[in-house]
């Protein structure tokens, strides 16, 4: 009886250790593609190419990919987990810079529907699409030693903030070489639109501008008449519609030449 208590006892402790053993596997067990280098998924989609037929963009559209991860402060030795990671860093620091944060979302996307088409791996992008910022980091951090934690956290930083700089240059730069011809900057500021927005979309936000500011200024003078504010907002908001009206005046005038 003795033997047998001990031999249960034993069974019980072994299934015990296994089953916490099996507990504390990596999650990304479950999801090898989300830490795959970016080369390697080209060079497996690549040989499915040559067995099925079909042709991947992340394959046939290489200098398009090439150009998407530089943006996100990325290259081809980075994983699908490292994009989702980098957009979500790059996403928080841009709030509010629409022009910017518009760029980064479409290369973004660009980027999760080249990888969506490999159909073996769409679960597992859906999955990434799903997690949220801790479990993002959890995965970067997990294979990881805790004593360079915050090395790896400080070079994220120093990534994301050099590709912010790269984007915000290549902005300017775009800005200025089409000044002459594109939308002038109190316009893009005052319209929130690009520098090569179409005329006649300028023209319905330039309408929508005009009445509200006609609606706001109704209400402006009936707070400055009741007291209820200065005269002097009144006066910077005249002045800013009168710039804003100047200007579309003159870009009118330039396009129709």
């Amino acid at each position: 009886m003795k033997n047998l208590k001990a031999f249960l006892l034993a069974s019980v402790l072994t299934v015990t250790s296994l089953t916490s053993l099996h507990a504390m596997e990596p999650f990304v067990g479950e999801y090898p593609f989300l830490k795959s280098f970016i080369f390697d998924i080209q060079n497996d989609a690549r040989d499915l190419s040559l067995d099925t037929g079909t042709e991947y963009r992340i394959v046939v559209q290489s200098e398009l990919l090439e150009r998407c991860l530089k943006i996100l402060g990325l290259n081809h030795n980075s994983t699908p987990l490292d994009i989702k990671y980098h957009y979500e860093l790059m996403k928080e620091k841009l709030s509010g810079r629409d022009e910017l944060l518009n760029v980064i979302t479409k290369v973004y996307n660009q980027l999760m529907n080249m990888l969506s088409e490999i159909k073996q791996h769409k679960k597992e992008v859906q999955h990434l699409l799903e997690m949220s910022f801790e479990q993002l980091q959890a995965m970067e951090l997990e294979d990881k030693d805790e004593s360079t934690y915050d090395l790896f956290l400080k070079r994220r930083n120093e990534l994301i903030d050099a590709a912010i700089a790269s984007l915000q240059k290549q902005r300017q730069e775009y800005v200025v070489s089409n000044q002459v011809t594109g939308l002038p900057i109190l316009l893009q500021t005052a319209f929130n639109l690009p520098v090569d927005a179409p005329p006649h979309v300028v023209d319905e936000h330039y309408k929508s501008y005009i009445q509200s500011y006609q609606d706001y200024s109704n209400k402006l003078i009936a707070h400055t008449t009741m007291k209820n504010i200065s005269t002097q907002k009144l006066r910077n908001k005249l002045s800013e519609v009168e710039k804003v009206s100047k200007a579309y005046d003159r870009y009118v005038q330039k396009r129709g030449q």
